[in-house]
């Protein structure tokens, strides 16, 4: 890389991945935080205000609701940057140097249609909604070990 393109070549598509995860952290913490009440009511089978769900929180001794909710939000966070993703992809992989994001866009719009900008969701999703569900699991404890404290 840096013989054939200097410095510049390892910092190829930065605009597009700050972008990327900058929309993915936005997407997962709206989601997950939006998908909690209604998991915690439909277990718990109340209608209560926040504060009442706060006091819920005790009786999910197996996370299940943060594990959903980051399950949903993940599959979310992950559905809504995969163009991005994708274009980034593309740009990064792109033999001739080229990193222009927005002649990628092009070219694959060109190429492939609005559905080549979705290519890999399967897998993608497949892989998100576990990782956040399990990641979100170990964010609740954490955040409850450190209350107690």
């Amino acid at each position: 890389i840096h013989r054939g393109e200097g410095y510049s070549g390892f910092f190829r598509a930065l605009d597009l991945t700050l972008m990327e995860y900058a929309v993915a952290a936005a997407s997962f913490w709206l989601v997950y935080e939006y998908a909690k009440p209604p998991l915690y009511r439909l277990m718990f089978g109340f209608a209560g205000n926040r504060s009442r769900i706060d006091s819920y929180r005790e009786l999910d001794s197996f996370k299940l609701v943060p594990f959903g909710a980051g399950c949903f939000a993940g599959m979310v966070s992950a559905l809504v940057c995969l163009p991005l993703n994708t274009v980034r992809t593309r740009v990064q992989a792109s033999s001739d140097g080229s990193s222009r994001s927005l002649d990628a866009v092009r070219a694959l719009y060109v190429l492939e249609g609005p559905r080549g900008f979705f290519r890999g969701m399967v897998p993608k999703l497949m892989s998100c909604g576990p990782l956040a569900a399990i990641s979100s699991v170990i964010y609740e404890t954490c955040l409850e070990q450190a209350m107690v404290k």
